[in-house]
Order: structure tokens, then C-alpha cells, then sequence
């Protein structure tokens, strides 16, 4: 019997190999590659890793605490301004396990070197701008910052006013060139006979690194 512990999923997958039940924009650039447009180099962060770092520093129970005694169904700005730095250091301050930090830097040996690491954009919401980073430890870095942007007031005020909580759930995390230029009409014709509706694409000169869908 081999003694080596196994080796950890990796937790990056291309649109090849990308899991069912994502978001939608998610699924429109992997219906693309597909169908043989030119699809930018990328990587996708399962939301799994985002829920196990929650779990493995606690960080559910704290972020309750934290906003514990708040109305949360009309929460006063100025509570959510004072607890929202708070809720963000947590996040910037706890720790990724090695096995995964390891597997995030052989993940993105295929990209280039300055990434984009983004949310998926929401059928008919604004185009996600996220985080700016070279490969390596500042697109970790820049992962925690995002997973941090959650904890904004911006943020907060959203998503109590929508559910009336603070909580959420995890999100994917798109990893791609940084370039987000207009797509030529050609090509954004040639996208929209394959996903039956006119997308809005943005691109680099690799590919397609974005597509707004309606909603």
C-alpha cells in the first residue's frame, strides 16, 4: 500500500472539465469553447474552496458574532460601516492550507502572466471588474481580496436588503487575462447564433475573457 497521503483536488478547472451548476456566464464561455470561438486561456476557482476556507478557520461562527444584535432587515449604515473593516480583516487575515495554495500555483501554469480574477457576471448586471494580479503569490493574494469584497458595506447593504441577512453563499472565481475590450461585431454575431441570444463579449488578444448575458 503506498503511504503517501493523496494528492488534493486541484481546485481549478478549465471549461473543459468545468462542474455543472455554476453560473451562467460560466457555462456561455464553455458552450463557446465548444462551439470553437476564440475563448481566452482561463482557469475557474470551484466554490468548494471558497466554503472550505470558511470552515477551516471558523469564519461563519465569527462573522455571526460580529453582526450579532443588528436588525438585519433594515440594518442602520453607519452599524454595517463601523463591523464591515472588521469582517474584511478576518478574511485578508486567516489562512489557505498548503495542499491548496501548492495546487493553486500548478493550476495556473497554463495562464498568462497577469491575471484578472473575477466573479461571473450576473445575467443582465454590470460587468464584474475583481482583482488585478501577477501569478503567483499576488493572484493569492488578490483571491483573499476578493473573497473580501463580500464584507464591503457596498456589499453588506446589498445583500441584507435582498435576504435580510448577511450571510452567502460561495461563488466560482474566474481566472483569465485581464484585458476587457469590446468585441468586434463579427464575432459577437458569431457568439450570439451560438448562445440564441446577443451576448456582450470582451476580449484580449488571446480571446474571449467575458461574456454579458442578458437577463
Amino acid at each position: 500500500m503506498d503511504p503517501r497521503p493523496p494528492a488534493p483536488p486541484d481546485p481549478l478547472f478549465s471549461l473543459a472539465a468545468l462542474p455543472e451548476g455554476l453560473e451562467p456566464e460560466l457555462s456561455a464561455l464553455a458552450q463557446l469553447q465548444r462551439a470553437g470561438l476564440p475563448v481566452a486561456p482561463l482557469r475557474v476557482l470551484s466554490p468548494d474552496a471558497e466554503e472550505a476556507f470558511y470552515r477551516l478557520n471558523n469564519l461563519p461562527a465569527q462573522l455571526l458574532k460580529l453582526f450579532s444584535g443588528l436588525d438585519l432587515t433594515d440594518p442602520d449604515e453607519d452599524d454595517l460601516e463601523e463591523r464591515a473593516p472588521e469582517a474584511q480583516r478576518l478574511i485578508k487575515a486567516h489562512f489557505l492550507l498548503d495542499e491548496f495554495i501548492d495546487a493553486f500555483y500548478a493550476g495556473l501554469a497554463p495562464l498568462p502572466s497577469q491575471l484578472r480574477l473575477r466573479r461571473a457576471t450576473p445575467p443582465g448586471g454590470p460587468l464584474e471588474s475583481g482583482q488585478v494580479a501577477l501569478k503567483g503569490r499576488p493572484a493569492l493574494l488578490a483571491l483573499k481580496n476578493l473573497w473580501a469584497e463580500d464584507w464591503s458595506v457596498e456589499a453588506l447593504l446589498s445583500r441584507t436588503a435582498a435576504t435580510a441577512s448577511v450571510g452567502l453563499a460561495a461563488r466560482a472565481v474566474l481566472l483569465v487575462a485581464p484585458e476587457q475590450a469590446p468585441a468586434e461585431a463579427a464575432l459577437t454575431a458569431r457568439a450570439a447564433e451560438v448562445l440564441g441570444a446577443p451576448p456582450v463579449l470582451t476580449v484580449a488578444p488571446s480571446g474571449i475573457t467575458g461574456v454579458q448575458l442578458a437577463r
